[in-house]
């Protein structure tokens, strides 16, 4: 098979003069944003309610708010707003799996009981599916926009779900085991009767939820690690992500041209394809034995619409771009979290309270129109927001 890595180095790959300098980038002028492709095996639930979403920092203030400190800012204004909107079923509060990572940093357990209880009481673990399942079906999606369904395709997946291992790409119930390993769920079911039964399941479940919200407490680590409790294997995938941002920037540092200035959003697309993409791209192609030059022809035009036709990756192609274009942009590993949650959040969710950095790359971007999400400003403002959804009660 010819690699399909062949078209994306034709698009990323600085070429030289014959005197042996690079040429000087042109501008970043690379036509209209694409047409998005939205996955249809991808189920929403039904508006109203609208989806909210909102960043660690927020739900910070809003934590602070609920045990009566003092935070500014509007936050308990926007807490009994919240309280309001999900009453009156006017809002779903939801979760990402980035959110609980980047909570299982936190080292003060006080601080995540707090943010967890107030998680808790605005979601009943509502969480969205995870941006990695999310990009398979919108990985699906693109390449039947140009080559027709295919022999195989991936299971309808619920974008929403309150167990939180949903949050992880993990499917199923929860199971009743025996001293052998045996499934006796439906057995136990059958004795003790399906009422009092589901009853038992769902309070585990609400249990689970809430002990992996709050995250482990510091006299149960030693016990969790002899079980194969290991956090920071999540945490080093993560940071080698974060390392293939700060060779970018190293890249782009040495170059003596400054493609800051120059189809960054072109490198950073082909990086993404390259480096996030690479392994959902061939397993989605093999079964039709295809590769990517099936699909974009070596056409620079082609891969660019490619890789930005699915909302996900737009929206993470554009913050990583506008990050690298700042050569005084610190990379954080918070930053990968970061965009990994509002690749989902933006496209799928109807108002997305984020960080001030974000959300103005997000709107200048035209994501609010785009992809129709709400981009507040402050807490004030996702106030106003709240107060004028439509109520179902």
């Amino acid at each position: 098979m010819r690699s399909w890595l062949v078209p994306v180095h034709y698009l990323i790959v600085p070429t030289e003069s014959p005197a042996g300098s690079l040429r000087a980038p042109r501008s970043d002028v690379t036509g209209p944003a694409p047409e998005l492709i939205w996955p249809d095996s991808l189920i929403q639930p039904q508006r109203p309610p609208a989806l909210i979403y909102l960043d660690l920092n927020h739900w910070i203030g809003i934590a602070k708010a609920n045990v009566g400190r003092a935070t500014g800012g509007g936050y308990m204004a926007l807490l009994d707003a919240a309280r309001t909107a999900k009453r009156e079923a006017a809002a779903v509060f939801v979760l990402s799996d980035s959110l609980f990572i980047e909570m299982s940093n936190i080292a003060d357990p006080r601080q995540r009981r707090d943010l967890a209880d107030v998680m808790e009481e605005l979601t009943s673990f509502t969480i969205m599916l995870s941006r990695p399942s999310v990009t398979r079906l919108e990985l699906q999606a693109a390449i039947e926009g140009i080559v027709g369904p295919g022999p195989e395709r991936y299971a309808p997946l619920d974008l929403l779900s309150t167990r939180l291992a949903h949050g992880f790409g993990k499917r199923g119930n929860l199971l009743i085991k025996d001293s052998e390993g045996n499934d006796v769920t439906m057995n136990l079911r059958a004795e003790m009767g399906a009422e009092k039964f589901d009853a038992m399941m769902a309070a585990m479940e609400r249990d689970a939820n809430r002990m992996l919200l709050r995250g482990p407490q510091d006299d149960e680590l030693d016990d969790l690690r002899l079980r194969g409790y290991k956090p920071e294997a999540h945490r080093q995938v993560t940071q080698n992500r974060l390392d293939q941002e700060l060779e970018l920037v190293a890249i782009l540092n040495r170059e003596p041209k400054n493609w800051r200035k120059g189809r960054l959003r072109d490198v950073v697309g082909g990086r993404e394809l390259v480096i996030e993409l690479n392994d959902m791209i061939v397993m989605a192609l093999m079964p039709r034995g295809l590769s990517v030059d099936n699909l974009v022809e070596g056409d620079r035009a082609k891969i660019r619409s490619f890789a930005r036709c699915m909302p996900g990756c737009e929206v993470a192609i554009e913050l990583k771009t506008q990050y690298h274009r700042d050569p005084s942009k610190r990379w954080m590993v918070n930053d990968i979290y970061d965009i990994d949650a509002l690749a989902v959040a933006v496209p799928y969710c109807d108002a997305v309270f984020t960080d001030a950095a974000a959300r103005s790359i997000l709107v200048k971007a035209g994501f609010e129109g785009r992809m129709k999400t709400a981009l507040p400003r402050t807490p004030d403002e996702l106030v106003g927001i709240l107060a004028a959804l439509p109520r179902s009660r």
